[in-house]
């Protein structure tokens, strides 16, 4: 018997004026029917053992994610890095979606002391379907790791997506967080990473392409808990015609946090008077010795920027093109990886190279 969920995802951890409708969202009678089609290909030094015990790991978009993958009752798919290793190439996952499908996977992975290791993680899909595509990653950073998470969205127009990643790092750990949404009709996405050991740190660059009509839902957390710990949250991105974008982004410095630092910052291109735009910078503090920073760039091209490139000879609407194609090339550029770089390259000029 089929198993639907009601979900409450991407919950503020401080909650702002009810009215404004920004606390969360609530998706009905969300469907996951068994596992995505998916390949994997792992380099020396990464296993993939049946199970890995990791320390309980939330993630951004909330417990109700956790339940609607033990609804569908999906294996996990483990990739370990044992301590001291660096991985010699990345991770590839490459997760393809029918135009109807409702699937969802789920990945952790564990980097062990002293070790390093990139993950890429691709989604993409054939036709024009309702479909719902849900994918789950939780992350345990021992203490010295590195590990870097890249997860490209390039879905047909017509599909949901469910993003969902949690994290921990351990005292010197790292994680390093890409995320590129470039498709898909619906995205609900959410990052949370506790900074539990000294010296941890997190990076998160995400960068967004939305269509007309459109819709982008996101929550990001970073948890200071260790001391000196260090975060910074970037996103940028372009809204077409009638698209929605919410972003919430959250600094919390916990009590012994003491010398940490937070930084968080939004760039967003407006294209069309009728997108819509919703941000919340938020920053908590149980700390005193701490330094928390916020700020964001909403809006669209100025006169002077349209009559610079007029008088170049490039007209009014290639010139939006143009500034839109630059916001997620410069996410683009931290991805560690060429061939992913073209990906996205190939996807920003239109071109599709699935099978």
């Amino acid at each position: 018997m089929e198993q639907t969920l009601n979900l409450t995802i991407n919950r503020l951890p401080a909650l702002t004026w009810h009215h404004l409708g920004m606390n969360q969202t609530s998706l009905e009678q969300v469907l996951a029917e068994g596992e995505g089609t998916l390949t994997i290909e792992t380099p020396d030094g990464v296993t993939q053992p049946a199970q890995d015990d990791l320390p309980a790991i939330g993630g951004g978009m909330g417990p109700d994610m956790d339940t609607l993958v033990q609804a569908a009752g999906v294996p996990v798919h483990h990739f370990n890095v044992s301590a001291g290793t660096a991985a010699s190439q990345p991770v590839r996952v490459k997760l393809t979606y029918g135009p109807e499908d409702k699937k969802i996977n789920a990945f952790t992975i564990h980097a062990e002391a002293e070790s390093q290791v990139t993950v890429l993680m691709d989604y993409a899909g054939e036709g024009n379907g309702q479909g719902l595509a849900a994918i789950q990653t939780k992350i345990y950073a021992e203490e010295g790791a590195l590990v870097r998470l890249v997860q490209v969205q390039r879905l047909p127009k017509g599909v949901t997506c469910l993003n969902d990643v949690g994290g921990r790092c351990e005292s010197g750990a790292k994680i390093e967080v890409t995320h590129l949404v470039l498709g898909g009709h619906a995205t609900y996405q959410g990052c949370q990473i506790d900074l539990a050991g000294h010296d941890s740190a997190l990076e998160t660059d995400i960068g967004y392409l939305l269509e007309a009509g459109s819709k982008l839902d996101m929550n990001y957390n970073a948890i200071h808990r260790g001391k000196k710990t260090t975060s910074r949250i970037d996103a940028s991105g372009v809204l077409k015609e009638a698209a929605f974008k919410l972003f919430r982004g959250t600094i919390d410095f916990k009590h012994g946090s003491a010398g940490s630092v937070g930084n968080e910052k939004e760039d967003v291109l407006l294209l069309d008077d009728t997108a819509i735009n919703q941000t919340i910078p938020l920053i908590l503090c149980a700390e005193e010795d701490v330094q928390g920073n916020h700020g964001a760039t909403i809006g669209k091209l100025s006169e002077e920027t349209l009559a610079y490139m007029a008088a170049r000879g490039i007209p009014e609407e290639s010139a939006y093109e143009l500034m839109a194609k630059a916001r997620i090339h410069r996410v683009c550029e931290r991805i560690p990886d060429e061939a992913t770089r073209q990906l996205v390259e190939q996807e920003l000029e239109g071109g599709n190279d699935d099978e």
